[in-house]
């Protein structure tokens, strides 16, 4: 069923990245179906659906919308939509992690996700002006999903691997678009920034869905 149905999201993820490359208004009708269709998928596949993915999948819907057109204010609303998206995925990750199973190697990689979001941070710091609280505070989210991904991963959460990616191409994306948006033009920025979104929202949707049933 997972199979079937991710064909159909693909076909959907393929016609919106050609609207990135070739037209903006294909791009605009297409993004907001894409988290709505994911959600579908995970509703309809996962036998316990958590009520935390729903609300970070709600969230990204918001968030896509409102990062349809450039702005400042969008930008920031977009980003606190994003902000909530990753909150729920952290307390997924977190609540179906087994503590107990999680190797201690593994927990100095809060140093690594801490020191890529400095990085990042640095990168676009100039550019942001008033907005440089929010988003820190949304490099924290996104750092914070990554690493309990791993945690829940190193765990032995099934599954786990496929949740984990999901979360690195999340960092990659927004690495891109941030760049892209306060610090200086990365060329075909939209169609890099969608692929590798797609890409993470849907491994980590189908890695937990998979790993629920």
């Amino acid at each position: 069923m997972l199979i079937a149905l991710s064909v159909g999201w693909w076909a959907l993820v393929a016609v919106h990245l050609a609207g990135c490359l070739r037209s903006d208004k294909l791009r605009r009708v297409t993004k907001p179906l894409l988290m709505p269709a994911l959600l579908g998928i995970y509703l309809v596949v996962c036998p316990r659906p958590e009520v935390a993915i729903v609300i970070a999948l709600v969230f990204a819907f918001a968030g896509d919308s409102l990062l349809l057109r450039n702005g400042a204010r969008r930008m920031v609303l977009g980003g606190a939509a994003f902000l909530v998206c990753h909150v729920a995925y952290v307390t997924a990750f977190v609540t179906s992690t087994d503590w107990a199973a999680v190797p201690g190697w593994v927990w100095p990689a809060a140093a690594l996700y801490a020191a890529a979001g400095l990085a990042v941070h640095r990168a676009v710091r100039t550019g942001l002006g008033a907005t440089r609280l929010p988003a820190v505070a949304y490099l924290v989210a996104l750092a914070a999903t990554g690493l309990t991904a791993l945690l829940r991963c190193a765990g032995g959460a099934p599954w786990g691997t496929v949740t984990w990616a999901g979360t690195v191409f999340f960092l990659i994306s927004d690495t891109i678009l941030v760049v892209s948006q306060y610090r200086r033009p990365v060329a075909r920025a939209d169609f890099f920034v969608m692929t590798t979104y797609c890409l993470a929202q849907y491994l980590i949707v189908a890695g937990l869905a998979g790993g629920a049933g």
